[in-house]
């Protein structure tokens, strides 16, 4: 009875993960929606003046990129910690019961 609540439990704090990924995406995808209008409306204004800077869906894809891997790696770091937790809770048990 016990595992099944631990077992709800990390589900419960898997999908909480997954709902904070989808909005971190979802917000870099609103700023760098933003950064594009802003760099085409300074692009129209710069008509002619040529800058190395890498083009907007360049620096978007990095970016999303770059995003995706932290968010990867900072749930991977989330389900690292909720195991150990959860190893400990099994190793604990014994001892409560003596």
């Amino acid at each position: 009875m016990r595992r099944r609540r631990e077992a709800k439990e990390a589900k419960r704090k898997q999908e909480q993960l997954d709902a904070k990924q989808k909005i971190l995406l979802y917000k870099l995808r609103k700023e760098q929606e933003a950064m594009l209008f802003e760099r085409s409306a300074h692009v129209h204004d710069d008509a002619g003046e040529e800058t190395s800077l890498p083009t907007p869906k360049e620096d978007l894809i990095e970016r999303s990129r770059i995003a995706i891997e932290h968010a990867k790696a900072k749930r991977l770091r989330l389900q690292q910690m909720e195991e150990r937790k959860q190893r400990q809770i099994i190793n604990t048990e014994p001892e409560a019961s003596r």
